[in-house]
């Protein structure tokens, strides 16, 4: 069936439309569908569909990978005609072959190269990879007879498809992600391959210290690859004149292709410590785990400054000799404008080698940030092969005139976060710092311009980081407000201040005020909407975020951070989420939809609007930081740059118009969601509870864009403000399958109404009547208070007057604040309440005599217990 000529001469084989296809629904019939076809409800609920647009996935039952191996094998037997009557198992084979097939479409999906979907690439491999075996086979028939059909099979089904075979039974315990990662940085060029190559020689240990694979020619691969625009399907391609490639490939292992420097190389780092063997790391051990600090001096010959000596030892397999040092071309380079590595190669008395030398720049200017060094050795050099290219140490290289500040948050397992400095002025004064408090303790170094000076923290000195001079440290819990005195230089670190200027823009515009420069109290920097916007300030622009469009996916019932985030297939999430994700969910992003050209103009769009450069701002104290977006101010986008606002909604309705059309449920989720917190049940399987939306997503951006600008410029914004209701934008949505939708409900918009850019939608079912219902936490923190009812502070505020108003001679009031079904509690109902009641006890023509209970709950969803609070009589 398909768009254009209809025939039905061949009758076993007619061809007809969409339109004439109604008639052929019943019978046995096989349908071929080809393209797109709105109007084929009434067809498709008549045919169950056998092999989908997204096949391997959810391959099953006629079109299992099974039965496809199985078939193949068959094929392949009939064409290099195997003797079928001679003892051999077709089944292993077949079983073999599926676990290829497996292999391969999991490695294609993680890819994500090339224009076309992954599943075409998936193809156009089998099909390679299919001809190479029977090839292989055939040749192999030829020259070396004594091998079993058994044997050949075994030896050349994983290598005909340009694949490792599996140490051990059964398939590869490699995941994906570790075959895909291994291509970038084992498998990608000529170069890099090569390299590979002899460190496979070098692992193995044999006399020669040769692998197969260096004797294959590679000078095509490059011209291979930028031909089939896929990694993947290149390598299968590749077949140069004179070299056997599938006989080279049938002795590499899963272990050798994914870790080909070998396990100890592969998990290595850089050791970097000074001239006297004093570690530079910030944090931790003396590796390129965290970042590393060293203190810097003029340098009178180039009129630019350098580092003190920098020690960084190498991991190398096979001992090098001195005169491998001598010619060999290893070296460290850096992107950093004006900066390089300066130095020489040594080996200690171990035989460890070490590179020693010093940072230079020739601008003498210190950086602001971290310089990112990685470890160079040139194409056939005589250390190729032999360290880990993949290697890298990032160092800061401190003033050597002033002091500065280096600060960073401490995480769990003694790791560390993003480090940010601030530097200050040679004729002193004060210089701030604010911390984004997603942290509970930070570490805060300080280097001195000269020995004699040492920091105070607070009062009390700073001790040497790692008994070195000019560079101290201090490990502490943030608080409103904390010193470090640097001789006549102060840094102010502050984590919470004075909440006296409203925190959102929609409260500053009734009364045309600005937003504060304080940080939010902790708990709401901590909560997960704070988290959320800490981590897209820093990110916002980042390859992932733009790509993913900023969809965060968290569990609703595991204690999961939200941190570290990284890129799953259109999604983010962290490590931990991304390993229970793909044992409990199939949700994918079609890459036809991730990568088409309505997310392209979406991506465009959002660009053109120049958000982060809205975003920037300065603090307290003059220095540059980028701000939340719910702190933000969003009415210029509203009077200045509709045409951009315009532009980005309408980009949004197309790519999910877009993804409708094509009709992928996981693509009309991921479109209708951009820059917002997708929460998962992740038991028994991963089914999607709700949706919370940022100020980002267009219809937010745009509903407090107008609002904002609205108020600002009414002169009846107070009366206006009273009207002002946002949770219900959307006010419908798609859920991550077909069926049923997902509904906005209320949510608490955090203090000072500093979260009202946000929203809400939970699942609503369509299976019978069931309460809506808001998840009680998002990863490790508290989800936000909902009400699916609709109360919220100011109806509750309302229903206590009008009582008190109906009922002047009750002196003991009993507030029974409990759900008819567990929801979340709302905070500023309970906010409320005490405000109500304690305006009561202040007022002497109401006396509430007998005081007020409070029959609350005792945690956000549970059974109520009361609660007392002796401070106005009653109130918890």
């Amino acid at each position: 069936m398909s768009v254009g000529r209809e025939s039905d001469e061949d009758h076993l084989c007619v061809r007809v439309s969409a339109q004439n296809a109604i008639k052929y629904r019943q019978d046995d019939r096989l349908a071929v569908v080809v393209g797109k076809h709105p109007d084929l409800a009434s067809f498709v609920q008549a045919f169950r569909e056998v092999l989908g647009q997204n096949f391997p996935e959810g391959a099953a039952q006629e079109v299992s990978l099974q039965t496809v191996a199985e078939a193949a094998v068959a094929e392949v037997a009939d064409a290099t005609e195997i003797d079928t009557t001679i003892g051999w198992d077709p089944n292993v084979a077949s079983t073999r072959l599926a676990e290829c097939l497996y292999l391969l479409a999991a490695v294609h999906k993680e890819l994500r190269q090339g224009t076309e979907s992954w599943n075409t690439y998936w193809f156009r491999h089998v099909g390679i990879g299919l001809t190479r075996l029977v090839e292989k086979i055939r040749a192999t028939k030829l020259v070396a007879p004594e091998l079993s059909i058994d044997d050949v099979f075994k030896r050349y089904t994983y290598a005909a498809f340009r694949l490792p075979y599996p140490l051990g039974a059964g398939p590869t315990s490699y995941s994906p992600k570790k075959f895909v990662d291994a291509l970038h940085s084992y498998w990608a060029d000529e170069t890099t391959i090569i390299a590979t190559a002899r460190s496979l020689g070098q692992l193995a240990g044999s006399e020669s210290g040769q692998h197969a694979l260096e004797d294959v020619d590679w000078s095509g691969i490059d011209s291979q690859m930028a031909a089939d625009d896929n990694q993947a399907v290149a390598l299968a391609n590749y077949s140069p004149e004179g070299s056997d490639l599938t006989e080279a490939l049938s002795s590499l292992s899963d272990r050798d292709f994914v870790e080909p420097l070998g396990e100890d190389l592969t998990n290595a780092k850089f050791q970097i410590t000074d001239a006297i063997g004093r570690s530079l790391t910030a944090v931790g051990p003396s590796d390129s785990s965290s970042v590393s600090v060293a203190s810097a001096q003029a340098d009178n010959q180039t009129g630019g400054i350098s580092s003190e000596e920098v020690r960084v030892r190498i991991p190398i397999t096979g001992g090098p000799s001195t005169g491998e040092l001598e010619s060999t071309g290893l070296t460290f380079t850096t992107k950093a404008a004006k900066t390089y590595w300066s130095g020489c190669l040594e080996l200690d008395d171990s035989g460890a080698l070490w590179a020693v030398g010093h940072i230079r720049r020739d601008d003498g200017k210190a950086p602001s940030r971290p310089l990112q060094f990685e470890l160079k050795v040139p194409a056939g050099d005589v250390l190729s092969g032999r360290v880990n290219t993949s290697l890298s140490f990032d160092l800061f290289l401190a003033p050597f005139d002033t002091a500065g500040l280096l600060y960073m948050p401490l995480k769990e397992r003694g790791a560390a976060g993003k480090p940010k400095y601030v530097g200050s002025d040679l004729d002193g004064g004060t210089f701030g710092a604010t911390l984004d408090g997603s942290a509970s303790q930070y570490r805060y170094i300080v280097c001195t311009s000269d020995d004699g000076t040492v920091p105070l923290y607070e009062g009390t000195e700073m001790q040497p980081l790692n008994g070195r001079s000019r560079v101290f440290a201090v490990d502490a819990s943030p608080v409103s407000l904390a010193n470090i005195v640097v001789g006549d230089k102060t840094f102010e670190i502050r984590a919470a201040e004075s909440r006296e200027a409203p925190q959102s823009p929609i409260v500053a515009a009734v009364s045309r005020d600005r937003v504060t420069k304080d940080r939010p109290d902790l708990a709401v920097l901590q909560s997960i909407r704070g988290l959320y916007e800490s981590v897209l300030t820093e990110d916002l622009l980042g390859s992932e975020w733009n790509a993913c469009m900023g969809h965060v996916v968290m569990p609703a019932d595991r204690t999961f951070p939200l941190e570290d985030l990284e890129a799953r297939a259109g999604l983010l999430m962290n490590a931990d989420m991304a390993t229970t994700w793909t044992s409990v969910s199939d949700f994918r992003v079609p890459d036809h939809i991730l990568y088409s050209a309505e997310a392209e103009e979406f991506r465009a769009a959002f660009k053109a609007l120049d958000l982060l450069g809205a975003m920037q701002t300065l603090d307290a104290d003059g220095a540059k930081y980028v701000e939340w977006p719910s702190k933000t101010s969003w009415r210029h986008l509203w009077e200045n740059r509709g045409g951009e606002l315009e532009r980005y909604l309408t980009a949004y309705a197309d790519l999910v118009e877009k993804a409708r059309w094509i009709g992928d449920p996981a693509g009309v989720f991921w479109a209708a969601y951009p820059f917002g917190i997708s929460v998962w049940e992740t038991e028994p399987a991963a089914k999607c509870s709700a949706v919370l939306l940022s100020p980002l997503h267009p219809v937010r951006l745009a509903w407090l864009a107008g609002v904002e600008s609205v108020l600002w410029e009414s002169e009846w914004a107070r009366q206006l403000a009273g009207t002002v209701e946002g949770w219900n934008f959307p006010l419908l949505g798609p859920k991550e399958m077909s069926s049923g939708r997902m509904l906005a409900v209320p949510m608490e918009t955090g203090d000072d109404q500093l979260f009202l850019g946000w929203s809400m939608l939970v699942r609503a079912s369509i299976e019978g009547p069931e309460p809506l219902k808001a998840p009680d936490r998002i990863g490790d923190r508290p989800a936000p208070g909902s009400a699916a009812s609709g109360l919220n502070a100011t109806a509750v505020a309302a229903a206590l007057r009008s009582y008190r108003q109906m009922n002047p001679h009750v002196s003991t009031l009993t507030v029974d604040l409990s759900a008819s079904s567990e929801s979340t509690r709302l905070h500023e109902v309970d906010e409320a309440v005490l405000k109500e009641i304690e305006a009561w006890t202040r007022r002497p023509d109401v006396p509430l005599i007998g005081g007020a209970s409070d029959l609350g709950l005792e945690s956000p969803v549970g059974r109520a217990a009361p609660r007392k609070d002796g401070a106005f009589g009653a109130l918890r």
